[in-house]
């Protein structure tokens, strides 16, 4: 392809830095999240030229651009379409109503007393409090889903393997689950056999948001996968996931509220710092007694730890809340993440967040939101 150069841009004299080949090929090199990949650059540089850095930017942005039009066939050049780059093409959707749009909620930390929200479709348990609380995750109507951890090897991967098989005969209304959130792509190993050969129910497997959902040919790729709903990544900004579009047969969800998981880690600070876990000393497991744990920064801003004697891991929260608006977003549910919102509390964040709003205050962030990463 061929760059072309910005209207009213004229490269000037240099009087202390002029423009070499390599810085050239350095930005020029740069694509981001595109789904393009230099393979070779040819440069005509005259001697003594000088150019900012920002419209180098400004030359690729646009022909990247440009180019992106041109395959896929929408933009004003001869293009007809028809290149091999593998990217399906967004078809505009209608933002759906706030009021229409369906609410999810995922606990991190299960309660009894959730079994009073209202204005909930889908609830989103743990695996550990499938198998531990097995009897309050029956108390919970609607849409339940289980939501697989982001390390799976030892007992998690016995205990998933284990569970699997016990449910393989039972019909739906037995197992009271509509399906599972997988939270990395190995995890499909769990189900190929377990899923072509159920008859009398069908699970429902979604995309978590650590599957890194950027782009429709992501989308595209879990569908086929046989994904019925993808979590898009948190990293999106607001145009990034309109820019999606709709693909048929699969649903999109964004997480509207909640505190991030910024690590999963098989190092626990809790057992270590109050366990007494040692290399010659056991652990005490004070993640059985119900306890509240952070680490402190040197910002003394806090971060939640939630450890899980299953595997010991340990997993680690953003110190501050995300809440976006959704109003204007073209997907079909949105996420809402509990912590340790009481009832009253979350049943607020749920209203707010139905309605297409968003939450404001020290504790709460956009997130990459309208900012990209």
């Amino acid at each position: 392809m061929t760059l072309p150069t910005l209207r009213g841009v004229i490269p000037e004299p240099s009087e202390k830095q002029p423009l070499t080949i390599e810085k050239i090929q350095t930005q020029f090199s740069k694509m981001g999240n595109t789904p393009f990949e230099p393979r070779k650059i040819n440069i005509n540089l005259a001697e003594n030229l000088f150019l900012p850095v920002s419209c180098l930017n400004a030359i690729r942005r646009e022909s990247l651009e440009a180019y992106e039009k041109k395959i896929l066939g929408t933009g004003t050049g001869t293009g007809t379409g028809t290149g091999t780059v593998p990217v399906p093409v967004p078809v505009p959707v209608p933002v759906p109503l706030a009021g229409k749009r369906q609410v999810s909620v995922f606990f991190n930390s299960l309660r009894e007393d959730y079994c009073k929200l209202k204005n909930v479709d889908s609830f989103y348990f743990t695996f550990r409090d499938l198998i531990k609380n097995r009897a309050l995750v029956e108390q919970f109507e609607g849409k339940k889903y289980v939501v697989l951890p982001l390390v799976t090897k030892g007992n998690y991967e016995k205990l998933i393997k284990s569970f699997l098989a016990d449910i393989s005969n039972m019909n739906q209304a037995e197992l009271g689950i509509s399906g599972f959130v997988l939270s990395h792509i190995g995890q499909l190993q769990y189900f190929e056999n377990f899923v072509q050969n159920q008859q009398s129910f069908h699970l429902e497997l979604v995309a978590n948001y650590t599957l890194n959902t950027f782009n429709t040919y992501t989308i595209d790729t879990l569908k086929r996968l046989g994904f019925s709903k993808v979590i898009v990544s948190p990293e999106l900004t607001k145009d990034q996931i309109n820019a999606l579009g709709n693909i048929e047969g699969i649903q999109k969800e964004v997480i509207a509220y909640g505190n991030t998981c910024v690590m999963t880690s098989e190092y626990c600070p809790v057992g270590a710092v109050c366990g007494g876990f040692t290399a010659t000393s056991k652990c005490t497991k004070p993640c059985t007694q119900g306890g509240i744990y952070y680490l402190r920064d040197r910002l003394n801003m806090d971060f939640r730890v939630l450890p899980d004697n299953i595997d010991c891991q340990s997993q680690i929260f953003n110190s501050k809340i995300t809440s976006i608006e959704t109003k204007s977003l073209a997907v079909q549910s949105i996420r809402i993440d509990v912590m340790d919102e009481s009832v009253k509390e979350l049943q607020e964040i749920i209203d707010v967040h139905r309605a297409g709003k968003k939450l404001s205050g020290e504790k709460y962030t956009n997130g990459h939101y309208a900012r990209p990463v």
